[in-house]
């Protein structure tokens, strides 16, 4: 969002291959973040919910929105999968993050879906697993 918030500062933005800033340490919600890894619900959780800002702090077009709305759909799919796996396996599942979740986006903690639009590795941990998927 930082970068997002900076480009509305100014009508011109310049992009080069040379090292011209250095940030330093700040936080990476995709380090040690892989599917199925303990911090995976945390990623795809503030995925959500960044996804789900976009609209509400800039202005989006047509085209934006779309691929938007197609992005938060996806990360619902995976949130679902990812903790549907974590839940199989018998691996724990922080409360506090559900409960975070069902209040940035309902639909990835209680899903409607088809398993037609779950990909195969979604297909296979939600088929074996009681779910409102089937």
């Amino acid at each position: 969002m930082f970068w997002l918030e900076l480009s509305k500062l100014t009508s011109k933005i310049a992009f080069s291959d040379l090292c011209e800033c250095i940030y330093g340490e700040g936080v990476n919600i995709f380090a040690g973040s892989g599917w199925g890894t303990e911090k995976s619900l945390d990623r795809l959780h503030h995925e959500i919910k960044y996804k789900k800002a976009l609209p509400r702090l800039f202005r989006l077009n047509e085209v934006q929105l779309n691929a938007n709305q197609k992005s938060i759909k996806a990360l619902r799919k995976s949130f679902v999968a990812d903790l549907v796996h974590r839940l199989r396996n018998r691996l724990p599942v922080r409360a506090q993050l559900l409960a975070n979740q069902l209040k940035v986006d309902p639909p990835a903690v209680f899903p409607i879906y088809s398993l037609d639009d779950c990909n195969s590795s979604q297909a296979i941990a939600l088929q074996s697993f009681p779910t409102r998927c089937h």
